[in-house]
């Protein structure tokens, strides 16, 4: 099984359905002007009512009722963006969201109204959870059409709970701290309340993104498969030794910097343990995320008690080190299919074997190659075909984890990778 922060498991379980929350973890954003329900230390979650309104000081006490009145459970999967189906009309929303901007900036209002009106066509929640309603307010602010600026600000302020959306992939960290947002609220308010003092946040050139699988070929760790502002993963992994017996262990992963990272492993067997630490590095990944490489050198220590060889075991008690790299590339014609594929050189293999000092058994390790189709459906879930070691396969992968069916040698691979 998959572990992750607790963060991301308690988001899980809210968008499932409802879920009791605590009333004393409410607290007032005085920055932003709403409520909000404190997760951790770090993570705050929008409140809205049965309404989809935001809650502020003026719907509060409302709120409170309607709470009562469900017992405190609240309907997170209906008031929270769900982003984990990956659509092809994602990469689409992006570039009309980045049309918007550029049409602003450019000064051409009513056709940045126009690609607004568009955006919503595709996807109306955009209005919940992005800041078009302020975009659209804003042109027609700029047009000289200052009452539906007046209604379109008041509703940004009323419904807008973040300023990019999370299916805007690839910014769902672009704006820390919610800056960027609070300038725009405050901008709203001030233009409410006829304020002369106040100026617009600053409009960006945003490149549209495609979403990538966090550890497919050519990829390190995606941050949106994260919780807010966690930089690592651990993994739970299962598998298969030397000898073709079980191993579990488990994992961590860890993401430096937007390049660098750190995979330390653990595994343990009934015959033996393992020790591994690799380095996955980013070598490339295009500005809008379709292709990239991957280089990962790494270094483990294998501790043998006994070797299991055509159904006899061998008693050894020997350790060695491995070292090696593997290599990768991947490529996004489209949002949810992926091209990808890696070479592993080991140290010791079938040209290299290590020879054990105390016994005649030699050990190395395949060199392994493979080359596969990825069809993206979920955040981190993916099916798999392709040829692995000359073998056609077909499979799940899921974060580093791959269950496939070998068709040309008939029988189950398993096992966790994360580089």
């Amino acid at each position: 099984m998959r572990l992750n922060f607790l963060l991301t498991i308690l988001v899980a379980i809210f968008m499932s359905g409802c879920a009791t929350i605590k009333p004393e973890n409410i607290r007032y954003n005085g920055e932003k002007r709403i409520y909000e329900y404190k997760v951790d230390k770090r993570n705050s979650l929008s409140l809205r009512n049965e309404y989809q309104q935001l809650i502020d000081t003026n719907n509060f006490d409302q709120f409170k009722n309607e709470l009562e009145a469900i017992k405190n459970r609240y309907p997170f999967s209906k008031r929270l963006e769900n982003d984990n189906l990956l659509k092809r009309s994602d990469f689409e929303l992006s570039t009309l969201y980045a049309a918007i901007n550029q049409s602003i900036l450019a000064g051409d209002y009513p056709k940045a109204i126009r690609e607004a009106n568009q955006l919503a066509k595709i996807y109306p929640d955009a209005y919940k959870f992005s800041d078009c309603y302020y975009l659209k307010g804003y042109a027609y602010e700029k047009s000289g059409i200052s009452d539906s600026a007046k209604i379109l600000y008041g509703n940004f302020l009323k419904y807008s709970g973040q300023k990019f959306s999370s299916r805007f992939r690839g910014y769902r960290e672009k704006d820390p701290n919610d800056r960027e947002f609070i300038g725009e609220r405050n901008y709203a308010a001030g233009y409410l309340l006829k304020q002369k003092d106040i100026h617009p946040t600053r409009f960006n050139i945003m490149k549209p993104k495609f979403y990538f699988g966090s550890f497919q070929p050519g990829y390190t760790l995606n941050s949106e498969d994260l919780a807010r502002k966690s930089s690592g993963m651990l993994t739970v992994l299962f598998g298969m030794d030397l000898s073709n017996e079980m191993t579990s262990g488990i994992q961590y992963y860890h993401k430096l910097n937007e390049r660098l990272n750190i995979n330390p492993k653990f595994s343990y067997s009934q015959n033996m343990k393992e020790f591994s630490l690799a380095t996955p590095f980013q070598v490339y990944r295009s500005d809008n995320n379709n292709f990239g490489i991957k280089f990962t050198p790494y270094l483990s220590y294998l501790s043998i008690d006994s070797l299991k060889i055509d159904d006899e075991k061998y008693p050894l008690k020997e350790g060695f080190f491995n070292f090696g790299a593997r290599l990768s590339f991947g490529y996004y014609p489209v949002q949810n299919f992926a091209i990808g594929a890696y070479y592993q050189y080991n140290f010791y293999n079938e040209s290299n074997k290590f020879q054990s000092s105390k016994t005649k058994i030699e050990i190395w390790l395949k060199n392994e190659y493979d080359v596969s189709l990825y069809y993206n459906i979920y955040k981190g879930f993916s099916l798999k075909t392709g040829v692995k070691n000359n073998d056609l396969v077909a499979g799940i992968f899921w974060s580093g984890w791959e269950v496939l069916y070998d068709i040309s040698t008939p029988g189950l691979i398993l096992r966790v990778d994360m580089y």
